[in-house]
């Protein structure tokens, strides 16, 4: 919706609803969610400027990803997550 949101003075439905989804998705991150973003940020940055390839960022995205998905299965601590995280 483009019309001006119930309480809102400029601000449109489809701005305030995207700003309350992204709000309410950072609340629920678990510790080993909020490693893994830092993780992804820092690897993205590094692929930006250039200093690791498009193909080292893949590679260590997917392996990030594995990491978390072991953590959330329970066979990885939030430190030993925190700790291989590191290594990247």
């Amino acid at each position: 919706c483009n019309n001006v949101a119930p309480g809102e003075l400029e601000r449109t439905c489809r701005k305030v609803g995207a700003h309350r989804k992204e709000a309410r998705g950072k609340q629920n991150r678990t510790p080993a969610r909020k490693e893994y973003d830092r993780t992804y940020n820092r690897l993205k940055v590094r692929k930006q400027r250039g200093k690791i390839s498009v193909d080292e960022w893949n590679a260590a995205v997917a392996e990030a990803q594995e990491l978390l998905d072991r953590s959330e299965r329970g066979e990885l601590t939030d430190e030993e997550l925190r700790r291989r995280f590191e290594e990247f």
